[in-house]
């Protein structure tokens, strides 16, 4: 689970990590992004699963049109229990990659 970033009602969000995995039957690897009210409940969530394979695979979430009151967000990387191998997470990261000039 990321530190807190502050976002923008009206910006657009690109959120990736690279995964990997030695499983004989690896786990799918959820992206979530997670925004939040100042006062800390949640008005958005977003979310994308990829399948952790062999080689370095990128998992990516685009974001955008939050709901009113948005002013932080996290980024979580949820990995389900799994029997065999690991997971390797690498290089991820949360950017604003657009925005509207409304707020």
């Amino acid at each position: 689970l990321s530190d807190p970033f502050p976002v923008r009602r009206y910006g657009g969000y690109y959120l990736r990590s690279f995964v990997k995995s030695n499983s004989p039957a690896p786990p799918n690897v959820y992206i979530r992004f997670i925004v939040f009210r100042e006062d800390g409940k949640i008005v958005n969530r977003f979310r994308t699963k990829n399948k952790a394979g062999k080689d370095w695979d990128l998992a990516t979430l685009s974001a955008g049109f939050l709901r009113p009151g948005a002013k932080f967000g996290r980024m979580a990387i949820l990995i389900p229990p799994f029997e065999k191998g690991s997971v390797w997470v690498d290089n991820a990261g949360g950017y604003e990659v657009h925005g509207f000039k409304i707020d």
